[in-house]
């Protein structure tokens, strides 16, 4: 279980979608305070099992890092933050940009 988990999280960080202009309808399962960048931010949701993080996402300006379970959102033009999805999740965002 370990072995395979481990090998998600690679895998996933070096292929996953970035999205812009999206509102997160979910409320957040956890908030993780001073994250430097969206892919560290990503890497935190992978680890994030018990409530399971489906969507990172990063705010540049204070470096909050906010996690989802689940993909509920909607277009939000004035939200710049970096909403972070596996590739193969990223179809549920792929009509907002």
């Amino acid at each position: 279980m370990h072995v395979l988990l481990i090998t998600y999280i690679a895998v996933c960080v070096l292929d996953f979608s970035v999205f812009t202009d999206i509102a997160m309808i979910n409320p957040p399962v956890i908030t993780v305070f001073k994250v430097v960048s969206d892919i560290v931010c990503a890497t935190i949701c992978l680890r994030q099992t018990e409530p399971e993080c489906m969507t990172a996402q990063f705010d540049q300006a204070t470096h909050i890092c906010t996690l989802f379970n689940g993909y509920k959102h909607t277009k939000d033009s004035s939200n710049a933050n970096k909403t972070a999805v596996c590739k193969w999740d990223a179809h549920f965002f792929a009509n907002n940009n």
